[in-house]
C-alpha cells in the first residue's frame, strides 16, 4: 500500500480537529443550576430555624438573569415542586398555560413583599441579594418561589428542576420540616410534641407558651380552651377552684378587686360588715353591732333602747377593744 498523500492526511487532520473542537465546547447539561435552599424573608434565619408561622420560600441560583427566554420551553425547566401531607401542592415554573408559547410567559418582577402580585407573575420573583445568608451559589442570579403552603410542622418534599437549557429533570430533591415555633390556634399550648388543647383548669398565656394550671383566683372551665390565659372573676364574685366559673359571693361576704386573686370571698368578723359584695369589711358605727364570727348580712344591727351594746373596734396597735356602756 502506498503512503498517504499530503492531501489525504490533511483531510483526516481537519476532521480530528473538528471533533476535538466540538468536544471542547459541549457543556454538561446541569451547568445552569447552581444551588437551592429553603428560607424565609428573614435573611438571618437558617433553614433549621424557619418556623411554621413564617412565609416559606424556595430560593434557586442560576447563571441566567432572566428565566423567560427560549431555553425555558421544556415542560419542567425551572420548575419547583413542593408536596406534603395535607399541603396544597406548590408546582410552579416561569411560563403559563401553553409551554413554550412566548406570549404566555409570565413576568418575573423583583421580590418586594410576602407575595408576588399581578396576573402573570406565577409566584416567582427576582431575589438577587435578598437570598438568606445560608443559601449558597456561585452565580449572582437568585429567584424566589412561593410562599409555600404548609400544614403545621408537616414534612415537605422539595424538588428543583433544571434551569435554562438544562435538562428538565430534577436537579435536587430533599425533605424539609418547618420548626413549630408558635401555635396559631387560639388557646392551644406549645410542647415538644406540638400544639395541643388546654383542658379544664389549664391555659396557655400565648402561642409560645405551654398549658399550665390556673392559679390565684383564675379559672378555665372549657374542655378545650378557646382563649389565651385563664379567666378572672370581677368584683363581687369568685370561683371556687380553677375548674369552675365565677359565682356571686354569699350574703355578708365580699370581693372588692376588679380581678379576684383568691378562690374565696372576704369574710367579715364580729363588729364588721361589707356594705355590698364589692366592698371591703368596715367596722359598725356607734349604736350598731354585728355579733357573728362571719357576717351573713351587709348591714349592722341597731341596738335596742336600754340594751348594752358591745362595740368592736379594730386598731393598729390593739387587735380588739371591747367597750361596754349603757344607752
Amino acid at each position: 500500500m502506498s503512503p498517504l498523500t499530503p492531501s489525504t492526511f490533511s483531510c483526516h487532520s481537519v476532521m480530528l480537529c473538528i471533533v476535538l473542537l466540538l468536544a471542547h465546547h459541549i457543556q454538561p447539561v446541569n451547568s445552569h443550576y447552581y444551588g437551592s435552599c429553603i428560607g424565609s424573608r428573614d435573611r438571618s434565619k437558617a433553614e433549621a430555624s424557619v418556623c411554621t408561622t413564617d412565609d416559606i420560600y424556595v430560593y434557586v441560583n442560576t447563571n441566567h438573569g432572566m428565566i423567560t427566554d427560549g431555553c425555558y420551553s421544556a415542560a419542567s425547566q425551572a420548575r419547583v415542586s413542593v408536596t406534603g401531607s395535607g399541603v396544597t401542592t406548590f408546582d410552579k415554573r416561569p411560563t403559563l398555560n401553553t409551554v413554550g408559547a412566548s406570549s404566555d410567559w409570565a413576568s418575573i418582577p423583583n421580590c418586594l413583599g410576602a407575595t408576588v402580585t399581578g396576573s402573570r407573575t406565577n409566584m416567582i420573583c427576582k431575589a438577587n441579594g435578598m437570598q438568606p445568608h445560608h443559601c449558597s451559589g456561585s452565580q449572582p442570579n437568585w429567584f424566589r418561589y412561593g410562599p409555600i403552603s404548609k400544614n403545621g410542622a408537616t414534612a415537605l418534599t422539595v424538588s428543583v428542576y433544571g434551569m435554562g437549557c438544562d435538562s428538565g429533570s430534577s436537579r435536587r430533591t430533599w425533605n424539609f420540616t418547618p420548626k413549630l415555633c408558635r401555635c396559631t390556634t387560639t388557646g392551644q399550648g406549645l410542647s415538644n410534641s406540638g400544639c395541643s388543647n388546654c383542658g379544664i383548669g389549664q391555659s396557655a398565656d400565648n402561642g409560645i407558651s405551654s398549658c399550665a394550671p390556673c392559679t390565684g383566683g383564675k379559672y378555665q372551665n372549657q374542655g378545650a380552651a378557646s382563649a389565651w390565659g385563664c379567666k378572672t372573676c370581677g368584683t363581687g364574685k369568685v370561683t371556687a377552684n380553677k375548674n369552675t366559673a365565677c359565682s356571686n359571693c354569699p350574703s355578708g361576704q365580699s370581693q372588692e378587686k376588679p380581678q379576684a386573686t383568691s378562690y374565696v370571698c372576704n369574710k367579715c368578723g364580729k363588729g364588721k360588715i361589707a356594705a355590698s359584695t364589692s366592698k371591703i369589711c368596715m367596722a359598725c358605727t356607734a349604736g350598731q353591732y354585728q355579733g357573728s364570727n362571719v357576717a351573713t348580712s351587709h348591714a349592722c344591727t341597731a341596738c335596742s333602747q336600754g340594751n348594752t351594746q358591745q362595740v368592736v373596734l379594730s386598731l393598729h396597735v390593739v387587735d380588739v377593744v371591747l367597750v361596754d356602756f349603757k344607752i
